[in-house]
């Protein structure tokens, strides 16, 4: 999908901007040099997501990490790393290994949709002429060939376009719920509009994915727990003097429900000296610069779920 996207971009730059026009006997060659470009671009995006999926794989002591740079089964390898995750409530297991037979397909179409563009404009078997409709300045036209190049030409516009668009979109629905759980556990604050950012302009995962990189993986359950926790405890003083209704540090009677919000629930003192730490169950001994490292999912043990051994 990223590939086509890439051509299709530059192809509308290079049809703006540029000094050759459709009907020229050397738009092919135009054609041809923007395939090249897309390729060039999109390796180096590839190289981007590879050096990221590679260094998370490490940090998580993932085996077979090196798939991180192979085209199709890094996928694989980003599923493993986003465990499971959950679409519409369903739990979904193998959210890589469909999102790679997808990628597969779309791929496969969109090298054949290039390749027949560029084919067919090389042997001049298609004219342009200025469209009625104001969407669309040019209209591609048959302009003879055999009858080969006639196949190519319907099957080209008619068939591989139109199922290109329809995996492409099924590919790009998984890419961002596959995205979600990788986001979620790399950037459990902003996953959300990283996923979208990514839903929008897929080769942006590539940039993102590159950069939290360093970052350790969060138990996102305990995340959000922990946070829960957190706010409860810093609201505590709005429930009343003495813990109040839905406080979770007293409430109403002399055992448990009235007592002051230093006594537990027993009514026995609770220890003196600074809060506890909300965050210290999920927190490790050892000191970290990660802002999420108290919550990594290696420390607390979290089980990805779909693990089954290949990347062990």
């Amino acid at each position: 999908m990223e590939l086509w996207s890439l051509y299709d971009g530059i192809g509308m730059v290079t049809l703006t901007f540029g000094h050759i026009e459709p009907n020229d006997p050397h738009y092919s060659q135009l054609l041809l040099v923007n395939a090249l470009i897309a390729a060039l671009i999109g390796t180096v995006f590839f190289i981007l997501q590879g050096v990221g999926l590679y260094c998370m794989a490490k940090k998580r002591g993932i085996g077979r990490r090196a798939l991180a740079f192979v085209p199709f089964a890094n996928i694989l390898l980003m599923g493993r790393l986003a465990g499971e995750v959950t679409f519409f409530g369903h739990k979904i297991k193998r959210a890589g290994l469909f999102a790679m037979i997808a990628q597969i397909l779309v791929t496969v179409l969109a090298f054949s949709y290039i390749a027949s563009d560029i084919y067919l404009h090389h042997s001049g078997c298609i004219r342009y002429e200025t469209a009625d409709d104001a969407l669309e300045q040019l209209r591609a036209l048959w302009n003879g060939g055999t009858r080969f190049d006639r196949i190519i030409y319907n099957y080209y516009y008619d068939v591989v376009y139109l199922v290109e668009m329809i995996f492409g979109l099924a590919f790009e629905i998984m890419m961002f719920v596959l995205l979600i759980g990788l986001f979620k556990k790399y950037n459990p604050e902003g996953y959300m509009w990283m996923a979208i950012v990514t839903l929008l302009i897929p080769i942006s995962r590539c940039v993102l994915v590159f950069v939290l990189r360093n970052r350790k993986a969060v138990d996102y359950g305990a995340y959000m727990r922990a946070k829960r926790e957190a706010y409860m405890h810093r609201n505590q003083p709005h429930y009343g003097p003495n813990g109040g209704y839905g406080s979770p540090y007293g409430g109403y009677g002399p055992q448990g429900y009235g007592q002051n919000h230093g006594q537990n629930y027993g009514g026995q003192n609770a220890p003196s000296g600074q809060p506890q730490e909300p965050f210290s169950e999920f927190s490790s001994d050892k000191k970290s610069d990660d802002p999420f490292g108290e919550f990594s999912a290696d420390s607390t043990g979290e089980k990805d779920g779909n693990s089954d051994g290949f990347f062990d």
